[in-house]
């Protein structure tokens, strides 16, 4: 049962991604081919700072990823899929975004804000495609602002204190 949802960077139609492959042929592929199929995805950046770190921290977890791994998440990115917002539409959705580099196409984007046409904005000015590294801190006060919907009620995602 999902109770609410927090977007960040992301997208509700698969399709976008599938390149023609049929998902099957990924298990077959080598681990190298697998790395470079994802890594030939993934945006370089030259600066030195929250962003590069972000990519490059990326870069290092998909470097030690397993065969299995890598093809289980191409085969999940390619396979034609779209979300259904109506199951979700009564449900709190925060859409956290990054204006520089969000690692998708306005369309994309735009496809999503219309699954979610009452979803709290979360505007990141300056998070590259993995805010929720690069911008750890301004991603966790949109958490924490979703979260504080739920305080005092039998979903309250804190503990509740006992005196002692």
């Amino acid at each position: 049962m999902v109770i609410s949802l927090i977007l960040c960077n992301t997208f509700s139609d698969a399709t976008y991604f599938s390149k023609g492959h049929m998902p099957s042929v990924y298990y077959m592929m080598p681990n190298f081919a697998l790395r470079r199929q994802i890594l030939g995805e993934i945006p370089r950046y030259s600066n030195t700072g929250h962003i590069a770190d972000s990519v490059d921290f990326m870069v290092e977890q998909v470097e030690k990823s397993d065969r299995s791994t890598l093809a289980s998440r191409l085969v999940i990115r390619s396979t034609r899929s779209y979300i259904e917002p109506q199951r979700l539409r009564h449900q709190p959705v925060t859409i956290v975004e990054s204006f520089d580099d969000p690692g998708t196409t306005q369309e994309i984007q735009d496809d999503l804000h219309k699954c979610y046409p009452e979803a709290r904005q979360g505007p990141i000015k300056s998070g590259g495609p993995y805010p929720y590294l690069s911008a750890a801190n301004e991603v966790n006060i949109y958490i924490l602002i979703h979260l504080k919907s739920f305080v005092n009620t039998k979903l309250s995602p804190y503990e509740k204190q006992t005196d002692s």
